[in-house]
């Protein structure tokens, strides 16, 4: 649900602003291209930190009510996994509306890729090889960590990579 939200919110953010006027009037009252979609990249990256953590409090809170327990910990590495997923598919979704010139054609374009990258991660599953391709997708850099598996861990490496993929692809956006 992220991965989708984070889909809309950035093909909203360039081609949604630029088809109602709002992008040129934030250029002509100054504001350069880079430091408007720096602001966008941050909101962004707080919001989904912050769902995060509602998330995280809200599984807390269910397995308390259930009489179990789920560590701070490994709550926090999933929702620090569940992050950097989703700034990297708002990072997509930037790209994809730089390519097309509508929103509508962005959220398709967009919307394809995250499946074609899903598809990607998930085709070895079923397969009996392992594509050498897999690793571009972000689905298989998040599903390198299970924090909340029993004998789990959150793999910082990789959640770092997601947050970084965002970041340039933000960048070159």
């Amino acid at each position: 649900l992220l991965a989708a939200w984070a889909l809309l919110v950035g093909t909203r953010a360039i081609r949604g602003e630029e088809e109602r006027g709002l992008l040129e009037q934030w250029l002509s009252a100054g504001i350069p291209r880079g430091r408007w979609l720096a602001v966008r990249t941050v909101g962004v990256a707080l919001a989904v930190t912050t769902v995060g953590l509602l998330i995280g409090v809200a599984a807390a809170v269910g397995a308390r009510l259930g009489g179990g327990m789920l560590p701070a910990r490994a709550l926090l590495g999933a929702c620090a996994a569940l992050a950097g997923l989703t700034l990297a598919c708002f990072g997509i979704a930037l790209i994809a509306a730089e390519v097309v010139g509508t929103r509508r054609g962005a959220v398709v374009l967009g919307g394809a890729c995250l499946a074609g990258l899903h598809l990607l991660n998930s085709l070895p599953r079923s397969a009996d090889r392992v594509p050498p391709s897999r690793w571009l997708s972000p689905f298989y850099w998040y599903e390198r960590s299970n924090p909340l598996t029993p004998g789990g861990r959150l793999d910082v490496p990789a959640a770092v990579a997601l947050a970084a993929m965002g970041v340039v692809l933000a960048a070159l956006a």
